[in-house]
């Protein structure tokens, strides 16, 4: 399982330095699970989204424990945390780098907006294994940026 945690999609309109980064309280994430025509994640959704928002060693619990309860991460949609798509095509046909991006507009138009960035601050993309450039894990971030 690959994961990607991106913070969002860079707008036209946008530049990092009006982007204010929230570094205390309440953020919320949308778990993108991914699948490709012959790979899915080994992960559920319901699994997912224990693993991120509800067990005690979450997401959620760890960076609320780490922080001493100054960061809390918490579903953007408590009924549906995660959000599954589906990409046509075989997973040696993608890398992660070019499946996230086709993952992040699948996800927005299937929700009915123009980036999920509009329905949570933070996107955490689960990718399916055996993709062309596959390792055990691949995580991309960005501080002050939009991806």
């Amino acid at each position: 399982m690959a994961m990607l945690a991106a913070t969002g999609v860079r707008r036209e309109s946008e530049s990092p330095a009006n982007r204010q980064l929230q570094t205390t309280g309440t953020h919320t994430v949308l778990v993108l699970r991914v699948s490709v025509s012959d790979s899915s994640p080994t992960f559920s959704a319901s699994d997912l989204a224990n693993d991120f928002f509800d067990n005690s060693f979450s997401v959620a619990t760890q960076y609320s424990g780490c922080s001493f309860g100054a960061v809390q991460f918490q579903s953007y949609d408590s009924s549906n945390p995660v959000v599954d798509v589906l990409i046509q095509g075989s997973a040696a046909s993608f890398t992660s780098s070019n499946l996230w991006p086709l993952a992040m507009s699948a996800g927005a138009s299937q929700k009915g907006v123009s980036y999920l960035t509009n329905l949570a601050q933070h996107v955490a993309i689960i990718l399916p294994p055996n993709l062309s450039d596959s390792s055990s894990w691949y995580a991309i971030g960005s501080v002050g940026g939009w991806w």
